[in-house]
């Protein structure tokens, strides 16, 4: 018996633990370790294969290492840092230091940061 090399594992982004499937069923995003990958479902072949530094995906207390707000995508990579990623792109779009509880404007594109009463607006898209 033999076995395939998972195409990610090229790109050094550690072991899987996670694989969703885009809303139109042609592309299989997946977690691993260090990084996300996109595939094509029919071919297997990869789209792309990110570093995102580690994904903290054993998270206590939170649902999912993945989170969303209208049409970003947010990724855990610390206990209190997370990266904006572009799921279609494959890139990173900014990463957020000791912030482990962000508020998020329903739209998504704007991150709130309070400090003694100031209030830091943070664009995700720019």
């Amino acid at each position: 018996m033999s076995f395939i090399k998972p195409p990610w594992r090229a790109a050094k982004i550690g072991d899987m633990f996670e694989v969703l499937v885009s809303d139109n069923f042609e592309t299989l995003f997946i977690s691993c370790d260090n990084g996300i990958a996109a595939a094509n479902v029919a071919t297997g072949k990869l789209s792309y294969a990110t570093q995102t530094g580690e994904i903290y995906w054993k998270n206590p207390g939170r649902a999912s290492h993945v989170f969303a707000y209208g049409k970003n995508t947010f990724v855990w990579v610390g206990e209190k840092d997370f990266i904006g990623f572009d799921l279609g792109k494959g890139a990173v779009k900014g990463k957020m230091k000791d912030n482990d509880d962000p508020q998020m404007t329903a739209d998504g594109n704007y991150i709130l940061v309070r400090d003694d009463g100031k209030v830091t607006k943070y664009a995700v898209n720019k």
